[in-house]
């Protein structure tokens, strides 16, 4: 079977996206306003640090690009003259925001623009201009090398990959247009939420130990690309095993009776057996390693981020945000749509693609993180 990681181009996401939804910007505002403020000082302290003009590259803005449309004279500081270019992959939310960055004053003093061809940015033949462009990020960045001095990924990183080794890849991809010495900016919830791919790779090596000889692997939770396939052991592969976009995984092999005995004495609980098949959860909560390495964590990073929102919002926001908040959870507790990374994962990949940590703010309101780096 094949071993093969397929790459693709992709016009826009297929995943859920909750920055579409009209409750975001509430949610963020009564969520996010510490790990925002962090953002704009820091980005402050790292730009202060470079001569003349800056261009901003933002990364996933959502419809009202938070915190920076609240902000209009940090940003006018910041820029000095330079440029923000909005990168997200929703054309609606790219639709939504010319209008509303008008609305709030920055048509008189920017020029707003939307990039509506595949072609790169240029920003050095522009000043004072917002550029808004529909891009996913996975497919690198639209610009020219060295000619960004800052990149924001504040909350936008955690849906573009399950996977570990993609995060350095994108930190690989970030470094060609930044300047050297400018500055990427991280701001994530403070929670390990890749314990999926661990568990896909366990549950492979456990049929290893079922004397099979080898497991071709096909994962198609990422909805933005083809499956991602691979294979465990011997190439020409004894079993086929598929996880599907909802987190459920169905293994096929003509002697499910041994293999389905070998994953129950080692502790797999909740399995469907069928001719050649055998159907499990990808996270079982009745196995205590899941439930230990990902379901109390992902409850508790729900529970800190209901407990601000029942603070600041707006009460006649919260059975819209209950109904947001359980399908995100949801998502999360079965491997699926929400990835984040912990700290320590990010920071591993900065300073292995050629990033100088900087600095690293926890907040004390809500579970979240901020980490400036500085490219070298």
């Amino acid at each position: 079977m094949p071993d093969t990681h397929p790459n693709s181009v992709v016009v826009h996401s297929l995943k859920p996206d909750i920055a579409a939804n009209p409750i975001y910007p509430a949610l963020a505002r009564a969520t996010l306003f510490e790990l925002h403020s962090n953002l704009l000082n820091l980005l402050g302290k790292g730009l202060s640090q470079q001569p003349g003009p800056k261009n901003l590259v933002v990364v996933g803005p959502g419809s009202e690009a938070l915190p920076f449309s609240e902000n209009i004279e940090v940003v006018t500081t910041l820029l000095n003259g330079g440029n923000l270019i909005l990168l997200d992959y929703n054309p609606d939310i790219c639709a939504l925001l010319p209008a509303y960055l008008e609305s709030k004053g920055f048509a008189l003093r920017f020029n707003i623009t939307r990039s509506q061809n595949d072609n790169l940015i240029d920003p050095s033949g522009l000043h004072n201009t917002i550029v808004i462009k529909q891009w996913n990020i996975a497919n690198g960045f639209p610009f020219p090398d060295s000619s960004i001095d800052a990149i924001d990924m504040t909350v936008s990183m955690h849906h573009v990959t399950p996977y570990t080794s993609d995060i350095s890849d994108l930190f690989r991809q970030a470094r060609k247009p930044l300047k050297p010495g400018a500055v990427l900016h991280l701001g994530e919830g403070d929670v390990d939420m890749k314990y999926s791919e661990r568990k896909i790779n366990k549950l492979a090596s456990d049929m290893l130990d079922a004397r099979v000889r080898g497991v071709w692997i096909s994962d198609a939770r990422n909805a933005d690309s083809p499956p991602r396939q691979w294979h465990i052991g011997n190439e020409t592969a004894e079993v086929a095993m598929k996880v599907s976009p909802t987190g459920m995984v169905s293994i096929h092999h003509a002697d499910v009776e041994t293999v389905s005995s070998h994953l129950l004495k080692s502790h797999y609980k909740q399995m469907h057996l069928g001719d050649e098949t055998i159907v499990l959860p990808l996270i079982d909560h009745a196995m205590e390693e899941d439930f230990q390495n990902l379901i109390v964590p992902v409850r508790a990073y729900y529970e800190a981020i209901a407990e601000l929102c029942l603070q600041h919002l707006d009460p006649s926001y919260h059975t819209e945000f209950s109904k947001a908040l359980f399908k995100e959870q949801s998502d999360a507790v079965r491997g699926i749509v929400e990835y984040y990374s912990s700290p320590a994962t990010l920071c591993d990949a900065l300073i292995t693609t050629g990033f100088k940590i900087d600095e690293i703010r926890h907040t004390i309101n809500g579970p979240f993180v901020n980490i400036l780096s500085i490219n070298q």
